[in-house]
């Protein structure tokens, strides 16, 4: 998110259930956080707070921060784009391009 000049990061948290274990994987869910403007602090992503736009670049730059961890190698996203200015939806092409044909990050 900080080469598009924003914040963001992901939080698991456990929901909020009677039944269940720590180890139950149902039990727990993923919350992107993010930050588009300067004047604001990192929040969870929401359909009432956040354009459509905003909620497509959290989405595809999760879904890249996963790309190399994952063995799959291919990925499939339909117009991701869908909602995105057009200075979002250059910077995420490049990311994407970027994901796509350089080196993987391999740490």
């Amino acid at each position: 998110m900080s080469e598009i000049d924003c914040s963001g990061g992901v939080e698991l948290k456990r929901c909020d259930t009677e039944l269940g274990s720590p180890g139950n994987f149902a039990d727990w869910g993923v919350l992107l956080k993010v930050k588009y403007r300067d004047a604001t602090q990192l929040s969870v992503l929401n359909a009432q707070v956040h354009s459509g736009g905003e909620r497509s670049v959290a989405t595809i730059m999760y879904l890249m921060a996963l790309q190399d961890q994952l063995s799959t190698p291919f990925r499939c996203v339909d117009e991701i784009n869908q909602g995105m200015d057009e200075i979002f939806e250059r910077k995420v092409f490049s990311r994407v391009v970027t994901n796509s044909c350089g080196e993987p990050d391999r740490r």
